[in-house]
């Protein structure tokens, strides 16, 4: 009957096709941190655009010069404590909230 050697094609055939899978790059082998996460890589904030920026500092700016402006205008007196410390809330950059709701 048949050889078992020509079952599935000839002997050449399938050492020719055994070959080509051997010369096939191998996958290089993964590292043991690679493979449980490895060392997360430092990622910076994107830089703020520029409308983003401008807000943010209008935030702050813009009251406190307007505030500064108008008590001037209106009287002589020293600023109030109150007004005062908001003042020096703007001064260290924080901003107000004008839109919220209270």
């Amino acid at each position: 009957m048949y050889d078992t050697e020509d079952v599935g094609g000839s002997r050449a055939h399938r050492d020719s096709a055994t070959l080509r899978l051997q010369s096939l790059p191998q996958p290089r082998p993964r590292s043991p941190l690679r493979q449980r996460g490895g060392h997360p890589k430092p990622q910076q904030p994107p830089p703020p655009c520029r409308p983003q920026a401008l807000r943010a500092v209008r935030g702050w700016l813009t009251p406190w010069t307007t505030l500064q402006r108008y008590w001037q205008a209106w009287s002589t007196k020293p600023l109030p404590t109150e007004l005062q410390a908001l003042l020096n809330a703007l001064d260290t950059g924080r901003s107000l909230d004008l839109y919220r709701l209270v």
